[in-house]
């Protein structure tokens, strides 16, 4: 992990000053509980839009990325959290497939992503969790290599929150592998 002081400190020597690409500081596993609270209260709308988004449109999502039923389908998602709206989407990979599918769930919060892992085998048996606890804005996670095709999913306001050098640094990572 990089030295928050440092980070701190350049982030405030920049031109205008911002510490919006610092965001990922909140996400300890203290800050994925009190994010997971926060995400509850009428105020945010975002989740709600975001698992209604899934609900109404995970069957196009998994099939456009999955191409044909022959290819075998990973997601990939960054800042999973706990992946309660992201059970949707593996569900519906789930019917598609017809076996078991691999989730990564990259987070920097190991509570999150042990929620996360322990939720779905309940609710979606047939899922291989393979978590990473990462910072996936600036460590290097890993996609292992994977005969199918990679759904990488990175859902919510966090890209909106990086710079745009930060936001093209992620996506070119993911790009790479």
């Amino acid at each position: 992990m990089m030295n928050i002081a440092k980070e701190i400190f350049t982030s405030l020597s920049d031109r205008p000053k911002n510490l919006s690409n610092l965001q990922w500081l909140h996400y300890d596993d203290e800050g994925s509980i009190i994010f997971e609270k926060i995400v509850l209260q009428d105020e945010y709308y975002n989740a709600r839009a975001e698992r209604r988004i899934f609900e109404l449109n995970s069957d196009d999502i998994i099939v456009k990325a999955a191409g044909n039923e022959k290819n075998c389908l990973r997601i990939v998602e960054l800042g999973s959290g706990t992946a309660t709206k992201t059970c949707i989407l593996l569900r519906t990979a789930l019917k598609y497939q017809g076996g078991p599918i691999n989730y990564l769930p990259i987070d920097v919060s190991t509570a999150a992503l042990d929620e996360a892992q322990s939720s779905l085998k309940y609710l979606v048996p047939d899922v291989c969790v393979m978590p990473q606890v990462k910072n996936y804005a600036t460590d290097d996670f890993i996609l292992p290599s994977f005969d199918g095709c990679t759904l990488v999913i990175y859902i919510g306001v966090s890209i909106g929150n990086s710079s745009k050098e930060e936001a093209k640094n992620i996506l070119h990572h993911v790009y790479e592998h």
